[in-house]
């Protein structure tokens, strides 16, 4: 900023806006890990599914690569190992939610549910069960049921791995 230049509060707000639009740590961590940019569409998916701010909450965590997986909690001293509790793999935050052997079926009852209730299949892969499903060409209302369907499994599967230990499918 130039000393002879007249400071204005309109100037003073646009600095104060680029200094704010800092990305979160995690954008380039899955950047990184699967080549995906994260975007809006990416964040709001969860809004835009749900009303559920427990729902809503879960798929904030994921984007963020802050949910509370073995890792996380050995890390903070509450679990005495970073491997999965039921397969003895490190329970990394995609581990936990789609490469654990014990939750395999689930996918398989998902996608199963989701034809029964729209008689269109769904053929899921890591990456939308991690951020969400979205189509290159999909119907909005289909791709909100979807993606609705996704986060209640995510918030069974969690609830199965830290609750009393029933079984899952």
């Amino acid at each position: 900023i130039d000393v002879h230049q007249t400071i204005t509060l309109q100037k003073v707000r646009q600095r104060l806006v680029a200094f704010s639009a800092v990305h979160p740590c995690a954008k380039n961590f899955w950047q990184r890990k699967y080549g995906i940019e994260l975007s809006k569409d990416h964040w709001s998916i969860a809004k835009t599914s749900t009303r559920e701010e427990r729902l809503r909450l879960l798929h904030w965590k994921l984007l963020h690569n802050i949910y509370p997986t073995n890792i996380l909690l050995f890390k903070m001293g509450v679990k005495d190992s970073i491997r999965c509790s039921y397969c003895a793999d490190n329970d990394y935050i995609e581990h936990f939610f789609w490469n654990c052997a014990k939750i395999k079926k689930v996918w398989k009852l998902c996608t199963d549910y989701i034809f029964k209730k729209s008689n269109c299949h769904v053929q899921l892969v890591e990456t939308d069960v991690m951020f969400g499903y979205r189509p290159e060409n999909g119907n909005n209302s289909f791709v909100r049921f979807v993606n609705h369907v996704l986060l209640i499994v995510k918030m069974t599967i969690s609830k199965f791995k830290y609750g009393k230990g029933y079984d899952i499918a």
